[in-house]
């Protein structure tokens, strides 16, 4: 899924405070350094210009977003001047964050967003061993107040929420998120896994929250480690995919299974790839058309091979025809539902476009896969491939149906009445 930086007029500077692990280089998390996480973050919260506390040599800020990086120095009253230099007024609203503070993207635009609706705004969490609130080093301040603030946000304690209160700057809880600080490397396991947590897909099925992203997290961990590019993840899922296909066409009860099982495994990597993109902020428009057509295509290759199979074998006389009807219905499917996808956003007003959204989300997951397992298991197999060709097309059907009358009544409504 492409997430692209969400512009924002109300806070155009960010200072990152860099101390602890996070000035070491060697410390990563998710595949990244924890400054390159942060100004990551920040860009994608729409600022566009940030001032670094501590080292910033090699960056490598380079996706999510376009951030001016400059150093500011350590001493308050001497960044405090740098700052006016730079043409930040006293009352000026500024984005301020520590560096080993770990938190999901949506966090930092929902606190720039909720800065509108009050003078100032603390991210705040509640510890489970007291029930009361205590700071993050994630707020939103004014210039003026900064120097008052500058050793809380620049270091690595705890510090009292009154103290924040007494420069006017009002808590704003993170209302369950991810959210922590991170003070050693031992934490950075814990930390990946509550992050891979907080960014599922809202589109998984059933399979994917049961089976598939219980198995595809330590993976995604594996890949993190050794580097590897959601794009990359995305390949090898088709690839595996397309060695599924082949165990189908071969008919056998044996080789089909094998073709299942590589097709459970095809759709774990498919988790893998989400899961490395948007925890190390890779998402990519490029990304996201590889992910959806290589998709289809395994898709296609699968049911072309169920078809062999079952042809070579004689377990279906028109297993050609159904062949080619699943294909014609997998064409179909992907080209309705990738309108829907990118072209309905906006249009949620309209019932027959809330109806296909909600169809493409129930009908585009990965649960298929363990249906083809327990159809091959069961020798049902030639009859999910009848199932398959008439139901693909079913579905792309009245989906389209469903866009030609929300399409005439999207029209109907925007047409002025010459009677009125």
């Amino acid at each position: 899924m492409y997430v692209p930086a969400i512009p924002s007029a109300m806070i155009d500077t960010a200072i990152v405070f860099v101390s602890g692990v996070a000035a070491g280089p060697e410390l990563r998390l998710g595949g990244l350094g924890l400054l390159e996480r942060a100004l990551l973050n920040v860009a994608r919260a729409g600022v566009r210009r940030c001032f670094v506390v501590g080292n910033i040599a090699k960056t490598g800020v380079v996706r999510g977003g376009t951030v001016e990086v400059k150093g500011l120095p350590n001493e308050a009253g001497a960044a405090v001047e740098v700052l006016h230099a730079a043409g930040v007024e006293d009352d000026d609203s500024m984005l301020c964050l520590h560096a080993n503070t770990v938190f999901v993207p949506q966090l930092l635009r929902d606190l720039v967003g909720a800065y509108g609706n009050s003078a100032g705004a603390l991210v705040s969490v509640q510890p489970d061993h007291t029930g009361g609130l205590f700071p993050l080093p994630l707020a939103i301040v004014p210039l003026r107040v900064l120097p008052e603030l500058w050793s809380e946000l620049a270091n690595d304690d705890e510090t009292e929420l009154a103290r924040w209160h007494a420069q006017g700057i009002s808590a704003w809880p993170t209302r369950g998120r991810v959210a922590m600080r991170l003070r050693h490397g031992t934490q950075t396991k814990a930390v990946e896994r509550k992050l891979l947590l907080a960014l599922e897909n809202p589109a998984d099925g059933k399979i994917d929250a049961l089976l598939n992203r219980k198995l595809s997290r330590p993976l995604s961990r594996l890949f993190l480690r050794w580097r590897v590019r959601p794009n990359q993840i995305t390949v090898v899922s088709f690839l595996v995919g397309v060695l599924a296909a082949a165990g189908f066409a071969c008919g056998t009860f044996f080789a089909s299974l094998a073709g299942a099982l590589l097709l459970q495994l095809a759709a774990i990597l498919d988790c893998c790839d989400g899961e490395v993109a948007r925890i190390s902020f890779a998402e990519s428009r490029l990304g996201h058309v590889l992910d959806i057509t290589l998709d289809a295509l395994a898709n296609a290759a699968i049911f072309a091979g169920m078809a062999h199979g079952a042809a070579v074998t004689n377990q279906l006389v028109h297993a050609p025809a159904l062949g080619v009807a699943a294909l014609v219905g997998v064409a179909g499917a992907f080209a309705v539902t990738t309108y829907a996808e990118t072209r309905l956003v906006a249009r949620s007003n309209v019932p027959e476009y809330r109806l296909v959204s909600r169809l493409v989300g129930a009908m585009t997951t990965r649960d298929f896969s363990v249906i083809v397992l327990l159809a091959t298991l069961t020798g049902a197999l030639p009859w999910f491939l009848w199932g398959a060709a008439v139901g693909a097309n079913i579905f792309w059907l009245l989906l389209l149906a469903l866009l030609v009358r929300g399409a005439a009544a999207q029209k109907e409504r925007s047409t002025p009445d010459p009677a009125g």
